[in-house]
C-alpha cells in the first residue's frame, strides 16, 4: 500500500518586532566594583601598615604606641574607586584632649590625601576637613564645632561625582567643602584609607577609635534612563500633547523629538516618578534648526503644575530659560540665561533641590550653575504625585529645534547628593 507523505502546512505569518542595525546607537553599561574594610581593633593589627610611628591598641581602641608620639597607618586593602568613604566610632569612657584623624584618598606614604581631624579638649571640640601633605602636616579646608561624646560616629567621604568632601557626625552631614578635581592625585595607588592617632600629642593622645570602616560608595542607578536606541518610542513615555518619534541620523546618535514640524507642539511624561522631591536629570542635547525644547520636572500627572529648563534655538538668538508650567505647553518665563547652543552633543545636568527650593542648570561636570531660580512663592507643588519628569517641544516650520540623544533621571539620596552651590561673595 502506497503511503502519501503529509504535506507541510502553509507558513503562518505573525506580527513580530526586531531590532536592526542602528547608526550611532548609544549603549549604557554599568559595572560596580566595591570593597569594604572593617576593623574593631580587638585583634592584632596585621592588616595595617605603619607610615610613621607605630599603631597600637588599648582596650580594643586604636591609639599610638609611643608616649608623646603619634602613629600614622593605612589599611593594606586598597579601595577600588575614588568615590570612597571612611567611618570611625569614638571610644567609650573618658576622652582626653588632642587630635586624631581619618584618612582617605591616600598614597602609601601619606604625601597627599584628604582627611577628617577630630579635635577634643576642654575648650575645643571640632571637626576639621583637611588636605594632608604629610603624616602630620595638613591644610585645614573647613572646621565646625561639634560636641564629641563616647560612642559618637564620625565620617569623611570624597564625593568624587561632585568633587566635594563631606563630613558626617552621628550619620548627619555637618560639613561640605568643594575641592578642585586635581587638588590631589587620584586613581589606583592613591585609594588607601587609614588613621593618624595622636596627631599633636602633647599631654594626651586625644580621641581613640573603637571601630573603623571604609568602603567604596556604590551609586544607585537612575530611575529613568533612555538612550533612544530603538526604532520606536519607549512605552514608558505617555503622550500628553501630540506625538513624538525616534529620529535616526547619519553621523550623530538617535534623538527623540516631535513626529513632524510645521509649528507643532508635543509633550510627553514618563510613567515612573521619582521617590524624592529633589531630583537630578542628566541629558545630552543636539540642535537641529530652530525651535524650543523644555525638560519638565516636579510635574503632576496632567502636566498642569511643573517647572522646567527650556532650550531655545531661534537663529542668532539662543537662550536657556527657567519656566513654570500650567499646562503641557503653557508656561511662564521666570528666568533666562543667554547662551549659544551647539550641535556637538553637550551634556547638561538639571537639578531641583528641595532643601533650598532652587532649580539649577549645570554644563558637563561644572559645579557652577549656568542659571538658577528660587521658587520663593512656591509656584510649583511638591510631594508624592508631583515627581514626574517630562519633555515639551515647540517646532518651527521646518525643524524641531533641540532634541535629546540621552536622558537620565536620578533620585537624590544620601549616596547621590546634589552639587554644592557656590557661596556668593559677602554671604
Amino acid at each position: 500500500m502506497e503511503t502519501k507523505l503529509k504535506q507541510p502546512a502553509n507558513p503562518v505569518f505573525i506580527d513580530a518586532y526586531a531590532k536592526g542595525a542602528l547608526s550611532r546607537a548609544e549603549h549604557f553599561n554599568t559595572v560596580i566594583a566595591r570593597t569594604e574594610i572593617s576593623d574593631d581593633f580587638e585583634g592584632d593589627l596585621a592588616n595595617w601598615v605603619n607610615v610613621q610611628g607605630r599603631l597600637s591598641t588599648i582596650g580594643g581602641n586604636a591609639t599610638a604606641y609611643d608616649f608623646f608620639g603619634y602613629a600614622a597607618a593605612y589599611h593594606q586593602t586598597q579601595l577600588l574607586s575614588d568615590n570612597c568613604r571612611a567611618k570611625i566610632v569614638v571610644q567609650g569612657g573618658f576622652i582626653t584632649a588632642g587630635k586624631s584623624a581619618i584618612v582617605i584618598c591616600a598614597d602609601k606614604k601619606f604625601t597627599l590625601y584628604y582627611g577628617l581631624v577630630i579635635e577634643t579638649g576642654i575648650i575645643n571640640n571640632k571637626f576639621h576637613i583637611v588636605r594632608g601633605t604629610g603624616p602630620k602636616t595638613r591644610e585645614i579646608l573647613d572646621s565646625l564645632t561639634v560636641e564629641i561624646d563616647p560612642a559618637d560616629t564620625a565620617e569623611i567621604w570624597f564625593d568624587s561625582i561632585n568633587s566635594v568632601l563631606r563630613a558626617y557626625y552621628n550619620g548627619s552631614e555637618v560639613l561640605a567643602v568643594e575641592v578642585e578635581r586635581n587638588n590631589i592625585p587620584h586613581g589606583p595607588g592613591r585609594r588607601y584609607t587609614g588613621v593618624v592617632m595622636g596627631v599633636d600629642w602633647f599631654l594626651a593622645p586625644g580621641v581613640l577609635f573603637d571601630d573603623f570602616d571604609a568602603w567604596d560608595v556604590a551609586l544607585p542607578g537612575p530611575f529613568l534612563r533612555d538612550g533612544f536606541d530603538s526604532v520606536t518610542v519607549s512605552a514608558d513615555w505617555t503622550e500628553i500633547d501630540d506625538g513624538v518619534a525616534i529620529h535616526r541620523h547619519l553621523l550623530v546618535p538617535n534623538t527623540l523629538g516631535p513626529d513632524h514640524a510645521f509649528w507643532t507642539d508635543a509633550a510627553i511624561l514618563h510613567a515612573t516618578q521619582g521617590s524624592t522631591d529633589s531630583v537630578k536629570i542628566v541629558l545630552r542635547v543636539m540642535r537641529f534648526g530652530e525651535g524650543t525644547y523644555t525638560v519638565a520636572l516636579c510635574s503632576n500627572p496632567g502636566m498642569t503644575n511643573w517647572a522646567g529648563i527650556q532650550f531655545e534655538a531661534a537663529g542668532l538668538i539662543n537662550r536657556v530659560h527657567v519656566v513654570t508650567g500650567t499646562g503641557p505647553t503653557t508656561y511662564a518665563y521666570v528666568g533666562e540665561y543667554d547662551w549659544e547652543l551647539t550641535t556637538s552633543g553637550t551634556v547638561f545636568v538639571i537639578t531641583y533641590d528641595a532643601v533650598d527650593n532652587f532649580y539649577r542648570l549645570y554644563r558637563n561636570t561644572s559645579t557652577v550653575p549656568l542659571l538658577e531660580w528660587e521658587d520663593e512663592a512656591n509656584v510649583v507643588t511638591h510631594g508624592a504625585g508631583q515627581r514626574y519628569v517630562g519633555m515639551v517641544w515647540e517646532t518651527s516650520v521646518l525643524s524641531s529645534g533641540v532634541e535629546p540623544s540621552m536622558f537620565e533621571a536620578y533620585n537624590v539620596t544620601a549616596d547621590t547628593p546634589l552639587p554644592i552651590p557656590p557661596v556668593e561673595e559677602g554671604s
